[in-house]
């Protein structure tokens, strides 16, 4: 320190002191000032060669003492006794972890807890969340989740913290059991109807409630199961009062048919704390404004020209809403449009009763718009919180060129392949023949086959057989939902046999080739995981959908593929969701390929 010091001020002395302009004008020294500098440095320079002369004698005197004090200078550590308590909780901890681990300096460790830096255990990202009962655990682990997903650890966190939560991840994420274990986990021992859990169909309301069942650690019976072929509304609501469970779940429908009643709501929601809305996107499509609009405007100017002078006062003062529009006066496609779907007349009644609860919502496509009314009625059910979005990042590594959509940046998986087989403008024959030649030539083992949501599905079974494929079968009547299905229990048993048998026989290879078909909306959320290959004989509606449909294949990590048999003039909408996924598509044959539809090409 004294030779860096002494040297720095005497060498300071020639550039403080040059006669360059710049440091004339500054006017910062003198030769005065510059002589008493150089005197500084030379003290300090012979102060550091006297005091290493004396270190050197006192160390030949004293030999290793003087090293200890004077080189390996250390803090003297205090030594706190043992029946001192310390004054601060954190102090005493680390003084506890402290004499727990000899290793440790107890005012090492007490600084250390005291900053925060040591004491904090660390997480496992692996792990599922703290707060479910370890009960809850053995019973995930013992139906095959061993560790939860990115996607699944911060939705159960976020649900159990009594968050509002989008969970918006990728087609074969496990959502189901992100939403299933935290609702389980926070119901309250006996107390019926707390939560209720609404899907878009009956068989995806089958296949939560087996979920449910399998993870349900208490003894009472947890599902009141709410599906089309179990009864009417008024036997549903006789066995569901009957039965108190806690949880019910059922289809957008059924449900809104069991509750349109002003006594079933008065006794089925009057515990309510969860309502889950699974596939949100498909319970609450987007309804077009331009046709509410214009719907609201007759409306008015047909009830003016009814009204008299009177009637017509009124009338200026009166604000029409969308329940005020007469649907009667609409016909066809707009009037599907324009009409509340059963969902939303769900949430109508929840909002007469202005009830405080969670809202748990799932889906692999969310849009701003959808988000947006979502935060609306999460502010309005849980305190004026917005909802808490969760997704995670995909199984398989991206493809190159694979574009993320949605609100949070999900992808189609990239583990799941896309083909397009083309035959003549409304050739349905030759779609048929087309089906069977792939389905012999590749021979799958299981085949989940989606047709239009207003064709018939028995037709198409039928049209299969006769070209051979004897297997083939309606999902419908495979779950149990057929005309010989049971129809007077929410129970549902057969149902949920059914269903846990036909997901047992998809994921055995070794057993009768599968080949199921179902409309587009029926397979809106199904979880079959060892669907080898899904046909998509219409095309879909939208890019979301169609993103849907192809991940019906591909789940859990698995490989997929997805092949539709489209008409020519179909290409071109085909070609939109391979731009807007950003997916690679194989497309033949080569001689109906439309020159248009492949974009322009480079020379």
């Amino acid at each position: 320190f004294f030779f860096a010091g002494g040297m720095a001020s005497t060498s300071s002395v020639p550039l403080i002191c040059s006669e360059r302009p710049q440091y004339e004008t500054l006017q910062i020294c003198s030769k005065e000032k510059a002589h008493n500098r150089c005197n500084g440095g030379i003290a300090a320079v012979s102060f550091g060669f006297i005091f290493l002369f004396v270190m050197t004698i006192f160390r030949g005197v004293f030999g290793d003492t003087a090293q200890a004090l004077f080189v390996n200078l250390k803090p003297v550590t205090p030594l706190i006794p043992q029946g001192m308590v310390a004054r601060s909780p954190v102090r005493a901890a680390a003084v506890r972890t402290a004499a727990a681990d000899p290793r440790k300096k107890p005012m090492d460790a007490i600084d250390a807890m005291a900053n925060g830096k040591a004491g904090k255990p660390k997480t496992d990202k692996k792990a599922w969340p703290l707060g479910l009962r370890d009960s809850l655990l053995e019973r995930a682990k013992e139906a095959g989740f061993w560790r939860p997903m990115g996607v699944q650890r911060r939705a159960i966190q976020a649900a159990l913290a009594g968050k509002d939560v989008l969970i918006h991840a990728e087609t074969g994420s496990g959502k189901t059991l992100a939403f299933v274990l935290p609702t389980i986990q926070r119901l309250k021992p006996d107390v019926p109807f707390q939560a209720l859990i609404v899907v878009p169909s009956n068989e995806l309301a089958v296949q939560t409630a087996q979920v449910t069942k399998k993870l349900w650690d208490l003894d009472t019976d947890p599902v009141g199961l709410v599906v089309a072929g179990t009864g009417s509304p008024k036997q549903q609501f006789e066995q569901l009062r009957r039965k108190q469970p806690p949880i019910i779940i059922g289809s957008a429908k059924q449900l809104q048919q069991l509750l349109e009643p002003q006594p079933h709501r008065g006794t089925l929601l009057a515990n309510l704390r969860i309502l889950v809305l699974d596939e949100v996107d498909a319970l609450l499509p987007p309804r077009p404004r331009e046709l509410i609009d214009d719907a609201i405007k007759k409306q008015k100017q047909k009830a003016w020209e009814a009204a008299d002078k009177i009637g017509r006062n009124k009338l200026k003062k009166k604000s029409f809403l969308e329940r005020d529009i007469d649907l009667d006066m609409m016909k066809g496609k707009d009037r599907r449009l324009v009409e509340m779907k059963p969902t939303q007349k769900l949430l109508t009644y929840l909002n007469l009763r202005k009830p405080r609860m969670q809202l748990i919502c799932a889906t692999a496509t969310a849009g701003s718009q959808l988000l947006g009314f979502l935060n609306m009625k999460s502010q309005k059910y849980n305190s004026f919180e917005k909802m808490k979005v969760i997704s995670s990042e995909p199984v398989a590594p991206r493809t190159k060129g694979l574009r993320s959509r949605g609100v949070a940046g999900v992808s189609v998986p990239a583990r799941i392949r896309h083909e397009v087989i083309l035959n003549p403008d409304k050739d349905d024959h030759q779609k048929l023949l087309n089906i069977v030649d792939v389905y012999y030539h590749d021979a799958p083992h299981s085949v989940l086959m989606t047709v239009g949501n207003t064709e018939s599905v028995n037709g198409w079974v039928s049209k299969l057989r006769g070209r051979g494929i004897t297997n083939a079968a309606s999902l419908y009547e495979t779950m149990g939902f057929g005309p010989d299905s049971d129809r007077a229990t929410v129970d549902a048993v057969e149902q949920l046999s059914k269903h846990q048998e036909l997901q047992q026989r998809f994921e055995q290879k070794d057993g009768d080739p599968l080949f199921i078909v179902a409309t587009q909306m029926t397979c809106r959320g199904i979880d079959l995981k060892g669907v080898d290959v899904v046909y998509i004989t219409a095309l879909a509606k939208n890019t979301d959908e169609y993103q849907h449909l192809a991940g019906r294949s591909g789940r859990e990590g698995r490989v997929g593929k997805a092949i539709s048999f489209l008409d020519q003039d179909e290409v071109y909408g085909m070609m939109q969701f391979k731009r807007e996924l950003g997916v690679k598509l194989k497309m033949g044959p080569a001689e109906l390929i439309p020159i248009d539809a492949l974009g322009p090409r480079t020379i």
